[in-house]
């Protein structure tokens, strides 16, 4: 009978995917990922082996008490069945996966997703995708529920600045709010991936690495954490303008931009990319501008508005310094993606 309750347990579990394997996988452990090149998480397995060592450890209702590592490879449902025949614990799913993944490890990346907070109906969770022979730190912050999110802003933080800069976790909390996700990255030389040795250089990271670092990032959370890649907007000022600029160029899926605070010689004269690449850019733009802006002066701003090849924009300009936005500036990107990302 206990194990007839439990089989319909699972089946219901099953019902409800998301929210099992949120609830499993982030409720004070770690879900580590393998994947194997091209190959996304099966959230499906990933569920099975959960409720199967959820089930053979007796872990008596409790939703996750220990660190669980799970490598991962392109497999079928077929494979899950080698772990019942196995001793039950950690090693029957060390058993099955490392006869898999042998000749697998030495190309593939490490990536985790991390429960960071829950707070007032958002869930941020850490993330960590690793790209070549350097690791990407992370954020997605999400609504907290089981209803998917129906869209996901990119978010693109400044030179000097990380993910966690006040205007992007502003930005952030609004979005997820609406039932959106939103996700930032550290960019190369910043935030997590900043020598401690560093001093007062600052990199200025190169366009084709930033969007490597995207994709990346995107390819990951669209499956570990189910993201919709069919509705992408992107934000970004200053730097997270100039590097947005090259990765909206090439990825046709992010469909509205909200850019400014930047110049078309970023990072340095002629800036011969940023211009090419916004002459390129398709989606709807908004474009923000600070009207007294002694880094990035308004006459270099509007050149860049002007270079954008898009029919679809408008400039929107504040009083302020460099990066001094009123919280109206936060409310018109809020607005703006709402108008963009819906369902067409």
């Amino acid at each position: 009978m206990a194990q007839q309750n439990e089989d319909e347990n699972d089946r219901h579990a099953n019902g409800n995917a998301n929210q099992h394997l949120d609830d499993q996988d982030l409720h004070g452990g770690i879900l580590t990922i393998r994947p194997s090149h091209r190959t996304q998480l099966h959230r499906r397995c990933a569920r099975a082996f959960l409720r199967h060592e959820r089930r053979r450890n007796k872990w008596n209702g409790c939703r996750y008490t220990r660190l669980l590592q799970c490598s991962w490879w392109t497999t079928s449902p077929q494979d899950l069945t080698a772990a019942a025949s196995l001793p039950a614990g950690r090693g029957a799913l060390d058993a099955v996966l490392d006869t898999r993944t042998t000749h697998l490890v030495q190309h593939e990346a490490t990536m985790t997703l991390t429960l960071v907070e829950r707070d007032a109906g958002i869930v941020e969770r850490h993330f960590e995708v690793s790209v070549g022979e350097e690791s990407v730190p992370g954020l997605l912050w999400s609504p907290d529920g089981s209803v998917k999110p129906e869209a996901t802003v990119l978010l693109g933080h400044g030179r000097t600045g990380d993910k966690r800069n006040p205007y992007l976790l502003a930005l952030a909390q609004r979005l997820a709010g609406r039932g959106w996700n939103a996700v930032a990255i550290d960019a190369s030389g910043h935030g997590e991936r900043r020598a401690p040795d560093a001093g007062s250089d600052w990199p200025r990271p190169d366009a084709d690495e930033a969007t490597r670092d995207w994709h990346a990032a995107i390819d990951y959370l669209r499956g570990a954490a189910d993201l919709n890649t069919e509705r992408l907007g992107y934000w970004g000022l200053s730097m997270g303008a100039a590097l947005g600029i090259s990765l909206i160029a090439g990825d046709h899926r992010i469909r509205a931009a909200v850019l400014g605070l930047s110049r078309p010689n970023w990072p340095s004269p002629p800036g011969t990319r940023v211009r090419a690449d916004a002459a390129t850019l398709a989606c709807p733009v908004l474009f923000l501008v600070n009207w007294d802006d002694r880094l990035v002066p308004r006459s270099q701003s509007f050149e860049l508005f002007d270079l954008i090849g898009s029919s679809d924009k408008r400039l929107h300009a504040y009083r302020g310094d460099h990066y001094e936005l009123p919280d109206e500036a936060i409310t018109a990107s809020e607005v703006f993606f709402a108008r963009y990302l819906k369902e067409p």
